[in-house]
């Protein structure tokens, strides 16, 4: 019972997520942890990566996958729901990473990846809390930048949904879109849908 209870309270430390070295670190045999595997107490949701699985009410997959890519910035559709932007609700989370970047999702087919460069990694870049947990995800302005520029691959009408949502906000900010549309090269294309949607 004693190393139950600490091995639970590294997850509660971790805001219900631990990984191996974690535990053994503390001394405690890895043998612990594969009881509490094999009981349904903990989870393992990616390489050396644990959840303990009645520990948190989760408000969504992001705390999870933002543990397992630690540097990933959650992007486009991820984003766009995040933001309230959308009522697409994508069956994959889009996270993006710099280009030099390795990762590996043994346990997550919902994660699609998007290897950028790095000073497109910084570009809007915010941090939040969600259950505990630091969850990157780029702001407003550049999930609506974002969706103009990949708006083959993730659709126009997730581009224009996002785009007059946007436009409704009481918090936009359209000279700093403006400065990220530049930088992003789509100025040109996203200024008529900002003029037809004003």
């Amino acid at each position: 019972m004693k190393q139950r209870d600490a091995i639970r309270s590294i997850f509660e430390a971790g805001a219900g997520y631990a990984r191996a070295g974690d535990v053994l670190s503390k001394g405690i045999h890895f043998s612990y942890l594969t009881k509490l595997i094999q009981a349904g107490t903990i989870k393992q949701v990616s390489r050396g990566l644990y959840r303990w699985e009645d520990m948190a009410s989760w408000e969504s997959d992001l705390p999870e996958i933002a543990r397992m890519i630690p540097n990933g910035v959650f992007c486009l559709h991820s984003a766009a729901e995040f933001h309230g932007l959308t009522t697409y609700q994508p069956w994959q989370h889009h996270v993006a990473v710099v280009r030099t970047a390795k990762v590996t999702l043994l346990l997550r087919e919902n994660v699609k990846i998007y290897y950028w460069s790095a000073p497109l990694m910084e570009l809007g870049m915010q941090r939040t809390q969600i259950g505990g947990v630091e969850v990157k995800v780029f702001d407003v302005e550049r999930t609506v930048c974002d969706l103009v520029k990949f708006r083959n691959k993730t659709g126009k009408d997730s581009m224009l949904e996002a785009i007059k949502n946007y436009l409704n906000r009481p918090d936009k900010d359209i000279s700093l879109l403006l400065s990220y549309a530049r930088t992003l090269r789509v100025e040109k294309i996203i200024i008529p849908y900002l003029e037809a949607n004003l």
